[in-house]
């Protein structure tokens, strides 16, 4: 139940606190001592934040994540080609920026 209630606070959260909590939620799958019913809603939970808005929630969850052997393997996936798309598309952004201001 706790899942289902946070997931609908994430719907209107600001960035940061949803970052925390995303980071949170990660550290608990990785850590704590769940139930298979548990770990499975948690497991649920991070995989329907890889579609969260914010940049700044799929970085806390690889963060999170990233050194974990328990981390689930789709997530991680999921996660590293995000960013790195996220991170392509800014420096390719960042590029033309600079190249229009330069010639202008």
């Amino acid at each position: 139940m706790f899942i289902c209630e946070l997931l609908c606070w994430m719907e209107t959260a600001p960035d940061a606190p949803r970052a925390d909590a995303a980071q949170t939620l990660a550290r608990s799958f990785l850590v704590s001592d769940l139930t298979p019913g548990e770990r499975g809603e948690e497991e649920a939970a991070m995989t329907w934040l890889l579609d969260d808005r914010s940049p700044a929630v799929r970085a806390a969850l690889a963060d999170a994540l990233a050194e974990s052997k328990r981390a689930p393997r789709y997530v991680v996936l999921s996660l590293s080609l995000s960013l790195s798309l996220s991170l392509s598309l800014s420096l390719s952004l960042s590029l033309s920026l600079s190249l229009s201001l330069s010639l202008a």
